[in-house]
Formats: structure tokens, C-alpha cells, sequence
């Protein structure tokens, strides 16, 4: 059973039929193509397997010296009232953090809701290719006044 594709040209005064058989346009050299694109991926998804089982069999739980004290003195130091529900209370209760997450929970949320309205608030008064460049801008202006707000307090060291 052959399948074939028909073209039809129209010249100035006669109507041409091209027909073309399907098993020509797939000819061997689309197929050997097709099976080398196919081995290589074989080659490449059983050489990632190799790796990670490679990996899985030499990398052990732990190392044979801890790398440090506190690791060394931390097995033997876990009580059994330790929970990670009292280690939450705990940092609750640090002014530092709590301060540190309000101040980063209201930036990160002022700036996730202006970017997510932003295309809304900026529609009505411009195209919506400058509300991709407002966007771009409102983002590497973050950037450069993070780097320069750290340079600032690194220089008066003014962050403790």
C-alpha cells in the first residue's frame, strides 16, 4: 500500500498534476538518519544511567572523618526533646529573624504583586512593548540598588 502526495501547479493556460510517492521523500537516507539520531539518544540515556549508578555505588552517606567539630559532637548531642517544631519556637522568638522575614516577606510581595499587575497598570497608558521594557527596568534597577544598598553597608558598616 503506497500513499502519495499531489501537488497541483497552475501554469498560464494548463493545469499540472505532480505526484510524489511517499516512500521516495522518506528514502533510506531520511530512515538512517532518523536511526542514528535514535542510537544516539540510546547511547546518551544509558550513559546517564552508567554515571548515576556509578555515583549511587561510590558516594557514601557520610564521610569517614567529619569535615568538622560541630559535626563530629552533632549525633551524639540530639536529644530527644529535640523537634522541629521547637526549633520554629525558637526562631520565633530571635528579633533578629523575625524582623528579617517581616522586612523581606513585605519586599518580596510588594514586588511580586507589581510585576504581576504590572501589564495591567501599564496597558492603559502605553503599548505593551514598553510594558516589557518598564518590567526589565523595574528589575535591573532592583538589582543595581541591592548591590549598592550592600556596598553602602559593607562601607559604614552600619548592618549589625
Amino acid at each position: 500500500m503506497t500513499r502519495s502526495l499531489s501537488v497541483i501547479f497552475e501554469g498560464r493556460n494548463k493545469q499540472t498534476t505532480v505526484s510524489y510517492s511517499l516512500e521516495d521523500l522518506l528514502s533510506k537516507s531520511g530512515r538512517a538518519a532518523r536511526y542514528e539520531e535514535n542510537m544516539r539518544c540510546a547511547i546518551t540515556l544509558l550513559n546517564i544511567q552508567a554515571q548515576l549508578s556509578v555515583c549511587s555505588a561510590v558516594i557514601k552517606d557520610r564521610p569517614l572523618l567529619p569535615p568538622s567539630h560541630s559535626q563530629a559532637v552533632l549525633p551524639s548531642s540530639l536529644s530527644e526533646d529535640y523537634s522541629y517544631k521547637q526549633s520554629i519556637f525558637n526562631l520565633m522568638k530571635n528579633k533578629a529573624f523575625v524582623l528579617l522575614l517581616v522586612s523581606y516577606g513585605i519586599m518580596t510581595g510588594s514586588f511580586y504583586s507589581v510585576s504581576t499587575l504590572l501589564n495591567q497598570m501599564i496597558m492603559s497608558c502605553y503599548e505593551e512593548l514598553n510594558a516589557g521594557r518598564i518590567g526589565l527596568t523595574l528589575v535591573v534597577a532592583g538589582m543595581v540598588g541591592s548591590i549598592l544598598c550592600g556596598l553602602w553597608l559593607d562601607h559604614t558598616k552600619t548592618y549589625k
